[in-house]
């Protein structure tokens, strides 16, 4: 009989374990396969929203300064947005000044943005430097601004950008405008010429007349009205109608000692006496006056006038005012036009005329005397001299080297800026080398820059000069400010000329070009009168009207003030540029 083999029965149950087993495993390792590839999406969109986050945290901060003009201080320094929610994730944006630490501080310096997104625990850091500049308005764009009209009366004005006019324009004939145009109001040419004309539809933006003086008021240095000198037109001969003696007077250069002075009662000019000059024998018997040395000053021109009397029956022959000067070079001897003596009897006769006196070396005696050519006897009465150079009755900045290292009246101003209030008072500012911003307030009406004068401002694009009344410019390109002429070292160590990249000594023989280089605010009417020929390297900006009644005028834009606007003369809102290959990520 055949025997039957069995298999056990438990090899199939485990058998069936096993596979039931492998089975399982496989399904978990596929879900947990699948939770991870959930959870490495989810990383990623987490991700990719938290840099998103980042980048939009920087734009919202960029948006935010060009929106607030004054964003250094309402933003100031650090944090700027903290955990700001945004599509399911946050932005907090910080900000620093790479340069001084400190954004809060009016200054141009950029601005180090740095934004941290975050969504989850995906956190994303970005960062970017930005320049921020100020716009300067329109007004500071044109050669010309004026806020009234713009009149040339028989003036040639000549310049290289435009000439803008919020009002009207209007040309006298004989005048020229070899500029273009561009105009709100009317134009009238009147047979004057201009070369091209362009309307306006709005007019150019001026600064607030007010808060334009702002920053200037609180960062300068006062000068004081009454530290400038005065020039009154005084009379600087001592005695000059000898109603009482003869004071002061003497005998130039006596031939012998019977040539007196006395009163003459017989004739006069003025009062009820003259002065006479008797014994006379040779041409130095004539009458002399020493002047005040202070008050003869190198460059200046003076009037004269020495009324004279013959008293012999026949004709005397001529005489002329004349001013000798004694100097360490030799003498100097100055004449006015003679006048003739009457040919028939007696009688006055007046040499006068203007005199302009220069000089080498050092002054040491100035005298007013005649020069005559006959030997009879003179009378003379109602002398006069004065400087004719500056305007009567006006405080004076003379012969001045005002820079951020020289300020004769009181200390230095680092950034050039002096003020000063000028109470309603003329004010004449002539023969000086400004480096700075001049402030004039409450100018008087008669207040005026004359030349030669030398000017630029300290701080690049500040004004030159702010006046918030009506002033007037008159100088002429062609006048230089020389130094032996006034005494003076305008370009010492600390000052060199030009100021930026100049050169400095310690020498007093050097000659400047008489220009104002800069811009040019005035808050009434601006006026530049005959007679002169100023030149202009900046702008002209007025609130009033611009009244040219030079013979010629020539302005050259400088942009310097709208590309890099001085307070006072920006728009509201700052312009942004990111600085190129600042884009970057950044890390903890």
């Amino acid at each position: 009989m055949r025997s039957i083999r069995r298999h056990p029965r438990g090899s199939i149950y485990v058998l069936v374990l096993s596979i039931s087993m492998l089975v399982a495993v496989i399904g978990m390792g596929a879900l947990l396969s699948a939770r991870v590839q959930t959870r490495i999406c989810r990383s990623d969109v987490d991700f990719a929203t938290a840099r998103l986050c980042a980048r939009a945290g920087l734009e919202v901060a960029m948006f935010k300064i060009q929106q607030d003009p004054t964003w250094r201080t309402d933003l100031g320094n650090g944090a700027w947005f903290s955990n700001v929610p945004l599509n399911q994730g946050s932005f907090s944006v910080s900000a620093a000044d790479p340069i001084t630490g400190n954004i809060a501080a009016p200054s141009t310096d950029p601005v180090v943005l740095t934004c941290t997104g975050a969504r989850n625990a995906a956190v994303y850091i970005m960062q970017v430097t930005v320049q921020v500049n100020s716009v300067g308005i329109s007004c500071v764009g044109v050669a010309t601004c004026s806020g009234g009209n713009t009149v040339l009366s028989t003036c040639a004005l000549n310049s290289n950008q435009i000439v803008g006019v919020n009002g009207a324009l209007q040309l006298s004939s004989g005048s020229s405008l070899n500029a273009v145009a561009q105009v709100v109001g009317a134009i009238s040419t009147n047979g004057g010429y201009v070369k091209s004309q362009q309307a306006l539809t709005q007019p150019l933006i001026l600064p607030d007349p007010v808060h334009v003086f702002d920053y200037y008021n609180a960062n300068g240095t006062t000068i004081p009205l009454a530290s400038l000198a005065q020039s009154s037109g005084a009379q600087l001969v001592s005695n000059t109608s000898f109603e009482s003696n003869t004071a002061g007077w003497y005998v130039y250069s006596p031939s012998s000692s019977s040539v007196k002075l006395s009163l003459d009662t017989s004739v006069h000019q003025d009062g009820t006496k003259s002065m006479l000059i008797s014994g006379r024998s040779g041409s130095g018997d004539v009458p002399a006056i020493d002047l005040p040395l202070l008050s003869i000053r190198n460059g200046d021109t003076y009037a004269v006038k020495v009324p004279t009397y013959g008293s012999a029956l026949l004709g005397l022959g001529s005489a002329s005012a004349t001013i000798v000067l004694q100097t360490s070079n030799g003498a100097l001897s100055f004449s006015t036009s003679s006048v003739s003596f009457p040919l028939l009897g007696s009688g006055w006769v007046t040499p006068q005329g203007n005199l302009t006196l220069s000089w080498t070396g050092t002054l040491s005696k100035a005298t007013l005397t005649l020069t005559c050519s006959t030997s009879s006897n003179l009378d003379i009465d109602a002398v006069s001299l004065t400087d004719t150079s500056l305007p009567s009755n006006a405080y004076v900045m003379d012969r001045v080297l005002l820079s951020p290292t020289s300020n004769p009246y009181g200390s230095p101003n680092a950034s050039g800026i002096y003020i000063i209030n000028c109470n309603s008072q003329n004010v004449t500012i002539t023969a000086c080398r400004i480096v700075g911003t001049l402030v004039l307030i409450g100018a008087g009406s008669g207040t005026t820059i004359q030349g030669p004068i030398t000017w630029e401002p300290a701080v690049a694009g500040y004004p030159a000069l702010l006046s918030d009344s009506a002033i007037a410019i008159s100088f002429s390109g062609s006048a230089a400010l020389g130094e032996a002429t006034y005494g003076i070292n305008f370009n010492p160590t600390g000052t060199p000329y030009p100021f930026v990249g100049g050169t400095a000594n310690s020498t007093a023989s050097d000659g400047f070009p008489s220009i104002i280089n800069g811009l040019i605010y005035c808050g009434g009417n601006l006026t530049l009168p005959s007679s002169t020929a100023p030149t202009f390297n900046g702008c002209l900006v007025t609130a009033g009207q611009l009244v040219l009644n030079a013979s010629s005028v020539n302005v050259t834009y400088g942009n310097g003030s709208y590309v890099a606007p001085p307070p006072g003369f920006t728009t509201s809102l700052p312009a942004l540029y990111p600085v190129l290959g600042t884009w970057q990520r950044a890390t903890h």
